[in-house]
């Protein structure tokens, strides 16, 4: 899978960034920005999808922190059915 430079969020476009020291992957909204970490470049399609979906459901008022800490582990996400398909949607356009 070719990794895009650009995609369109919620939209909103992002930029999509290689970080070759980097093993697992990020996203801000404030830069909107995704960061894929490139140490492995086999986990790189995986690392990438994760970041978009996340983004979306994130956008869409489908993420939440439960605990007030920097533990990535922390985050739930709750929707219905509708709410999923309309993400689904997003999705398809960031790709």
């Amino acid at each position: 899978m070719k990794i895009p430079k650009k995609v369109l969020i919620c939209g909103r476009e992002f930029t999509v960034k290689i970080n070759k020291k980097q093993s697992g992957g990020s996203f801000t909204y404030d830069g909107c920005e995704i960061i894929v970490g490139g140490r492995y470049p086999h986990d790189m399609p995986n690392i990438f999808l994760h970041e978009v979906i996340e983004a979306v459901f994130a956008e869409r008022g489908m993420r939440y922190k439960l605990y007030n800490d920097s533990n990535n582990q922390d985050y739930q996400f709750a929707f219905k059915h509708t709410e999923y398909e309309n993400a689904v949607t997003d999705i398809v356009v960031a790709l």
